[in-house]
């Protein structure tokens, strides 16, 4: 679970992104189930896409070092190239999809259109009640010294 503390009262995409569905439901207790379904199959999908596109860079990176070895030893690398291209396609495929799934799951906290993906400059914010602090009590500073360094 996602820790919120109560320096940054805005949540990042980062945090939602995280879990969406604990914030969700700390958020708004009494949200509606259907949506609350709907944002456990969008982080599921989140959450695969995201296995996905790391399983596609592993392979090109295996491939990009395959290609620099055959470059070595002076091999053909014609299949390979045409793999390392169909896995970069691949790669930006999943890259766009887990980016969609991503706004779909933020517009659930954020006023934003999913097909523009458009803020209209509203975002979800945590209230904290910090109270009122004496830090006269709390800081111990009496003097500072400043001295001047010679060379």
């Amino acid at each position: 679970m996602t820790d919120i503390d109560n320096t940054s009262p805005a949540l990042s995409d980062k945090q939602i992104l995280a879990d969406p569905v604990s914030i969700f439901v700390r958020l708004y207790p009494d949200g509606h189930d259907v949506e609350k379904s709907q944002l456990q199959l969008l982080q599921q999908q989140y959450a695969d896409l995201n296995k996905q596109k790391k399983g596609l860079q592993l392979q090109s990176k295996k491939i990009s070092r395959q290609i620099g070895q055959a470059k070595r030893d002076n091999q053909s690398i014609d299949d390979l190239r045409n793999t390392m291209q169909l896995l970069s396609q691949q790669l930006k495929d999943c890259t766009q999809r887990r980016k969609k799934t991503g706004k779909q799951i933020l517009s659930y906290f954020r006023n934003t259109s999913v097909e523009t993906g458009t803020d209209k400059a509203e975002t979800v914010t945590i209230e904290f009640n910090y109270g009122i602090r004496n830090y006269d009590e709390t800081v111990g500073i009496d003097k500072i010294n400043i001295y001047q360094m010679s060379e």
